[in-house]
């Protein structure tokens, strides 16, 4: 799925904008892509849900779901074929995104591991995407929820509109690790005071103000001022034994400035020193 927009779709709790599957029996080792597209703006449910045996959610521009941006989960046991969770483990890879929480009723923005019918057990990657939460939002950037292997958060930027700590960075009440907690991370960049930061994650960078261009008309690209100029880690590591497969690095691609993207439109991401702290990087 590319270069496509989805706007005011979604209805209620369970009708999302974009809900994903694919048959782990019939076609196992199926993979779900979504690149440089833009959805905003939703009716209901979570802006992009998937129970997909592998995502690859690269480059798009993703804000305003009902609930929450993005949730990524296991196989429905009741649905086609009575799946069982141990049918095959599901993955994703989350590079390069911006997702913005808008909604008020939203519950978190990015949730991964299960919904209450699924597990995953899988492996997990977020990878300089940049977080906008709204004022007063006390929900959290991401919840890990059932059974999942591991998570990895790399080269992320996670801001609140106005400047105010994140009580919840990272949300792991209610996780059933597989063999033991693999919550990791690099060089990320958080406001100050924020809360549930993994303890094994390194290199986090706080502040009051990440150096985005205009936060008011959403210029989310890094000013030359900007504390997350060349402030990313240019090998994001995955935990040790937990190897993620074929991960995407380098982001190569820029996600759409809020807006739909004509076919074949998208923008590269430029090569400008180190690389840079979130979705976008600065250029002279």
């Amino acid at each position: 799925m590319e270069y496509v927009e989805v706007y005011r779709c979604g209805n209620g709790t369970g009708q999302h904008p974009v809900y994903m599957a694919t048959d782990e029996i019939a076609h196992p080792g199926s993979v779900f892509r979504m690149q440089y597209c833009y959805l905003h703006d939703q009716n209901g449910g979570n802006n992009i849900k998937s129970r997909a045996e592998r995502n690859e959610i690269y480059y798009n521009w993703v804000s305003g779901g009902f609930y929450g941006e993005i949730e990524l989960i296991g196989p429905d046991p009741h649905g086609n074929h009575d799946v069982d969770i141990d049918t095959a483990r599901e993955d994703s890879d989350v590079v390069g995104n911006v997702f913005q929480h808008i909604a008020t009723q939203g519950t978190r923005m990015a949730r991964v591991g299960g919904d209450g019918t699924g597990y995953t057990r899988g492996r997990y990657r977020f990878v300089n995407n940049t977080f906008i939460l709204r004022q007063g939002q006390t929900s959290p950037a991401i919840e890990v929820f059932q059974g999942i292997d591991s998570l990895e958060v790399h080269n992320n930027v996670f801001f609140r509109v106005g400047g105010a700590p994140i009580d919840k960075v990272v949300y792991e009440t209610r996780v059933k690790w597989v063999a033991g907690r693999v919550s990791t991370g690099t060089s990320n960049w958080v406001p100050n005071g924020s809360a549930l930061i993994p303890t094994a994650w390194t290199g986090t960078l706080t502040g009051t103000n990440p150096g985005f261009t205009d936060i008011n008309t959403l210029n989310l690209r890094p000013t030359a001022t900007s504390p997350l100029v060349n402030a990313g880690n240019g090998n994001p590591p995955s935990p040790a034994g937990h190897p993620f497969i074929n991960p995407l690095f380098p982001p190569a691609f820029e996600p759409p400035f809020h807006t739909a993207l004509a076919v074949g439109t998208a923008s590269p991401r430029p090569v400008f020193g180190a690389i840079d702290i979130g979705a976008y990087e600065y250029t002279p």
